[in-house]
């Protein structure tokens, strides 16, 4: 998917991927999480989706996963994270109750 390759599906809309190889000094091993909301919703909501991404993408704080791009492809926006590898925080929550 354009520069990224994807390893694996980690969630609903989530994947697990890495920069694919340019061989220009790029890391193709960084880990990364690419999230792309459900078609209709992002076809709706594309706009408010970018505006919400690119604020998150300023936040810079230890509790805050980074946010390293907002894109759009094939029409559809797309997140670029750090990929936090660990129990998800539905798993989290569950096990609270």
């Amino acid at each position: 998917m354009g520069r990224f390759q994807l390893l694996d599906r980690v969630g609903q809309g989530s994947f697990r991927a890495r920069l694919a190889s340019t061989g220009h000094g790029s890391r193709p091993d960084r880990c990364l999480k690419i999230r792309m909301p459900n078609y209709q919703i992002a076809r709706n909501l594309r706009e408010r989706f970018r505006r919400e991404a690119q604020m998150v993408a300023q936040l810079r704080h230890p509790g805050i996963v980074p946010v390293h791009e907002v894109l759009e492809v094939d029409g559809r926006p797309i997140l670029v994270s750090d990929f936090i590898d660990g129990v998800p925080i539905e798993g989290l929550l569950n096990s609270q109750r």
